[in-house]
């Protein structure tokens, strides 16, 4: 029994001290990774568990969960991708209060894995970010990736700045110790590279509790320095500010229409048909409440706010009467509050954390329970799962591999991986959109509208799988009636888009004027 339990508390302690390391936006094929060595542990855990627990976070758990699951259903296209995530953080979450493993143990991985997370983010400010820009340039491949790191801001493993902000925040409570307090100086600097702003607010509210906790009149002290600095950074505010506003303004529209939700990762799809003209582009809306609300509906805002002010309300209490669940206390309260100024929620390296010091610090009790058949059952439907998720990670890995070529334009060498890609993910309309590109690229058309139709049946309602397969039908000359079609359903999914329209226009207008299409 021992060894069973010691092997479900190394693949349990093994995922916490992966999923910094790779956050799972760059590399999705390591959310599925994950998922893997959870569903093993989870299966493993059911067939030798004696007792269950039940902790004060399990309603509106259980109402959250509901909510996604609606969403799920409401979804297409790369709704699996997103619940595979969710499903994670569900799994890290009852193994941690199932298993409890020992916290000292858990504190070293994710101070470990935070420290390599940190010495990459000096290591990109001082040698790596020249070197990435110097790529960018040999292979020319745009003003949008050399802005991107531009500014200098590191990102280390979180692919931008305020993500990394987003996940130092959360541990940084983890090393305040007279024995890591060395630790702590490496995470500020790595912090203070990032440039984050919302990071900086983030730590300052943390601080301000804690000392509300520890010492009050301190913390009155320090509120009024951390307004006075707020108003300083703030002032005059700046652009990603203002454009933070236009999200959130554009995502209350979206949910007064659809208060059952648009449908999981379909944020995106929707923003671009409420947005105004002016405003920026972007697939999440920068507030983890607002986000949730647009695609799983109120139900989904009410049970994630639930959620946030049982943790807040309970886990106080808890934290009162047991001093070493503080940091994953402060940590939790510092990702709330970075996650309603950015997307933490939808970043697999930030979200999983969050659910697991969800679980560390909720106040468990134990329910003496027999093995049942719902526990084999269980097991069983885990054994499909864990080879569907084996074959969703290796479709993903063909999708790095694939991307990795097309930054070098070696088309002729990503194809084939996409093709891979899509044979084991053959419901992913994204991929068979980029195969459609590829072979656009190297001048096989024919092949590119099939698979730009092809996407359009996985997932109707993306914009530019209906411009592109246009584009496609006017460069092989194809009806008429279905390029204007296609073209007008674009224009309407993305009423904003200035090319949508020009391109239309000009389509309508060549039948009275009869001049081939520029």
């Amino acid at each position: 029994m021992r060894n069973i339990e010691g092997f479900i508390k190394f693949l349990l302690l093994l995922a916490i001290f992966i999923r910094p390391l790779s956050c799972g936006m760059a590399e999705p094929s390591s959310n599925w990774l994950i998922l893997i060595i959870l569903s093993l542990a989870f299966g493993v855990h059911l067939i030798k568990r004696q007792e269950a627990f039940s902790s004060p976070f399990d309603k509106p758990l259980s109402f959250f969960c509901l909510s996604l699951l609606i969403s799920f259903v409401l979804s297409k296209g790369r709704c699996f991708e997103i619940a595979s995530q969710f499903l994670s953080c569900f799994l890290i979450f009852y193994l941690v209060i199932s298993c409890q493993p020992k916290k000292r143990t858990i504190r070293a991985v994710l101070l470990f894995s935070g420290i390599l997370v940190s010495l990459y983010a000096v290591y990109q400010k001082f040698w790596g970010l020249s070197e990435t820009k110097r790529f960018i340039e040999m292979y020319q491949l745009g003003d949008q990736f050399l802005g991107r790191i531009g500014s200098d801001r590191v990102f280390s493993t979180f692919m931008y700045p305020n993500s990394l902000a987003g996940y130092l925040v959360l541990i940084l409570p983890l090393s305040i110790s007279k024995r890591t307090w060395p630790i702590a100086l490496v995470y500020l600097y790595a912090l203070y590279l990032s440039g984050s702003r919302g990071g900086f607010v983030s730590l300052c509210c943390a601080i301000t509790l804690f000392l509300w906790m520890k010492r009050k009149r301190l913390a009155l002290v320090w509120s009024i320095i951390s307004l006075v600095l707020f108003i300083h950074l703030l002032t005059p505010v700046p652009g990603s500010v203002k454009a933070r506003f236009s999200y959130w303004k554009t995502s209350i529209a979206i949910i007064k229409d659809h208060p059952f939700g648009v449908g999981l990762s379909k944020f995106g799809n929707s923003y671009i048909r409420y947005k105004e003209a002016s405003a920026e582009e972007t697939r999440n809306a920068h507030n983890g409440f607002l986000q949730i609300g647009v695609e799983a509906g109120i139900l989904g805002l009410l049970s994630y706010l639930w959620l946030t002010l049982c943790f807040l309300q309970k886990g106080w209490k808890i934290v009162k009467e047991r001093d070493e669940l503080l940091p994953y206390y402060l940590g939790g309260f510092s990702f709330f509050i970075h996650s309603s100024l950015d997307f933490d929620l939808y970043i697999p390296g930030i979200s999983f954390l969050l659910f697991l010091f969800l679980g560390m610090v909720s106040g468990y009790e134990k329910k003496p329970v027999a093995t049942s058949r719902f526990s084999k059952i269980s097991v069983l439907i885990l054994i499909p799962l864990i080879f569907y998720a084996n074959q969703m990670r290796l479709s993903s890995e063909y999708i790095e591999k694939g991307w990795s070529s097309l930054f070098v334009r070696d088309y002729e060498k990503a194809l084939p991986l996409f093709t891979k890609a899509s044979k084991l993910n053959p419901e992913n309309g994204e991929i068979l959109f980029e195969q459609g590109r590829i072979y656009d690229k190297l001048d096989r058309r024919q092949e590119a509208e099939r698979l730009y139709r092809e996407a359009i049946i996985r997932d109707p309602d993306v914009a530019s799988y209906h411009f592109q397969l246009a584009l496609s039908l006017i460069k092989n000359s194809g009806n008429q009636k279905e390029i204007i079609q296609h073209l007008k359903i674009a224009s309407y999914l993305y009423p904003t888009k200035s090319i949508y329209k020009a391109v239309l226009e000009r389509q309508i207008s060549i039948p009275r004027i009869n001049q081939p299409f520029q």
